[in-house]
């Protein structure tokens, strides 16, 4: 049978079994339609000699470039983002050691994304699938709702509007708490700037620090993760 362009074939076993033993039912689901990409719906914008791809998965920035130029290690259309690529990272960027964390009275237990380090790792909307808010040669807003689950007790509004101009790519941010009580809320994205480099040997970063710390940081522990 066919439905909303798929087919499912269900193929019983039992009889034909050579010792008469009931068997499971294999099966087999077959799209009938062009294959949705891995990051889904791709969003193009461009102006002044700039071009970027914005993704329903995620809500992310896919592609950045400038007369032909790659300004970010992008992903390739066809495949799934690794390394967090371009990813928004909400409402918490960075890693909350074993999941847990503390809030308004109450302890969270979320799920561990990177079990092997026993974290939870870059918020809760990067395989969520985003919705279009308008799009325009040169502009596209995206939009989704993150409702509460294991972990995460709040209903938050996320829009992400990417606006190319003169001067580049301008990304505006913002996130309205829908829930009845205050909630914690943190923002980080991953774009991968690079200057044309082979590898990352190739690079020099310089910066005006005076001091940098690293470290595990809890949401609303009043901690900063770097100082300086």
């Amino acid at each position: 049978m066919a439905v909303e362009g798929f087919t499912l074939t269900i193929l019983a076993h039992g009889a034909d079994n050579p010792n008469d033993a009931p068997a499971p039912y294999a099966v087999g689901v077959t799209n009938d339609e062009q294959p949705t990409l891995p990051s889904g719906t791709q969003w193009h914008i461009r102006a002044s000699g700039y071009e970027a791809t914005i993704v329903e998965v995620g809500g992310g920035l896919r592609t950045l470039r400038h007369d032909g130029e790659d300004i970010v290690h992008g992903y390739a259309e066809d495949t799934m983002a690794d390394a967090a690529r371009g990813h928004v990272l909400a409402p918490w960027p960075n890693r909350i050691a074993g999941g847990r964390y503390a809030f308004d009275g109450d302890t969270y237990l979320l799920p561990l994304t990177e079990p092997e380090h026993a974290n939870a790792a870059h918020g809760l909307v990067r395989w969520q699938p985003w919705q279009l808010v308008e799009h325009a040669t040169h502009r596209v807003t995206v939009g989704v709702t993150l409702h509460p689950q294991p972990g995460w007790a709040w209903t938050v509004r996320f829009e992400m509007t990417y606006v190319l101009g003169p001067d580049g790519l301008t990304i505006t941010p913002r996130a309205t708490n829908l829930s009845n009580t205050p909630c914690p809320f943190g923002f980080g994205m991953h774009p991968y700037l690079t200057a044309g480099e082979s590898s990352l040997d190739d690079v020099t970063l310089t910066a005006p620090l005076d001091v940098m710390t690293s470290q595990v940081v809890q949401p609303g522990d009043g901690r900063d993760s770097a100082d300086g």
